[in-house]
């Protein structure tokens, strides 16, 4: 007689509309994939700056690996949005005009002198 956890017993609502654990991990890379790539970043400073080896981050990205929670918010710290938007079942996180003022604020801050100089001559222009 095969024993199931309460989880497993209890009935859940309409289990054919939940993706699988596979695609449910391949359209959370795809989210943490599209949000560096929007960002211009590489996968190389994403991993740097969220203190995620690219290894990992790589089996992220491709659906291949399953990555802590902790690990998870780190990411989403640097990409500047909330884990709630990584989870978003449309896997197309909400456009919040904090997340991106956050984004553009660390981008500034980030840029020499020289460079932010032009930029504001740009966004001026």
């Amino acid at each position: 007689m095969a024993s199931h956890s309460p989880l497993e017993t209890k009935s859940s609502p309409d289990r054919s509309t939940k993706p699988s654990s596979e695609e449910f991990l391949l359209r959370l890379g795809s989210c943490v994939r599209d949000l560096r790539n929007r960002r211009g970043m590489s996968r190389k400073l994403l991993a740097q700056e969220s203190k995620v080896s690219e290894r990992h981050l790589a089996q992220l990205e491709t659906g291949e690996g399953n990555i802590s929670i902790l690990l998870l918010r780190r990411i989403a710290s640097v990409l500047g949005v909330s884990l709630e938007e990584l989870f978003a079942p449309n896997n197309q996180p909400a456009r919040h005009s904090s997340s991106q003022k956050q984004t553009l604020l660390r981008f500034i801050d980030r840029l020499p002198s020289h460079r932010l100089e032009e930029a504001c001559r740009s966004l001026n222009a």
